[in-house]
């Protein structure tokens, strides 16, 4: 288990985390301006972007903790 966290925690770095909100929020403008009638897909990519978004900030603030 130990290894799985060390893992995940070289994976997921800030700046990837940022990264891939930036994809999920391009997403969710494609789709509100070339599929406007499938409404689902926004907002799972909107969520999905939110929480790569918290955990971006979440990651620089522990960072600044220690």
């Amino acid at each position: 288990m130990q290894a799985l966290k060390e893992q995940f925690k070289k994976f997921y770095t800030p700046k990837r985390c940022l990264i891939n909100a930036g994809i999920m929020f391009a997403a969710v403008a494609f789709f509100l301006t070339q599929k406007p009638e499938e409404f689902l897909l926004p907002i799972g990519f909107g969520i999905i972007g939110s929480l790569y978004l918290a955990g971006f900030i979440y990651l620089k603030t522990r960072a600044e903790q220690k």
